[in-house]
């Protein structure tokens, strides 16, 4: 995202259907795991971070019974 001459940077996007992969994934590559860091972090800087959920159309269904 951003423009060539200005601001810009990565958007890093995970999916899966448990935190747990994407904990894994990230501790990897902060080199909690093996000591070992990701190359990416040597031109990169994290500014923001989130987690977001979409539940399923069956979860969504269960919730509408209740």
């Amino acid at each position: 995202y951003g423009t060539v001459t200005g601001a810009h940077g990565l958007l890093f996007i995970s999916y899966c259907n448990t935190l747990h992969n994407i904990k894994v994934m990230l501790e990897s590559m902060y080199g909690v795991t093996d000591g070992k860091t990701d190359q990416m972090l040597r031109f990169t800087t994290a500014v923001t971070g989130a987690y977001f959920f979409a539940p399923s159309q069956e979860m969504l269904a269960e919730l509408a019974i209740k």
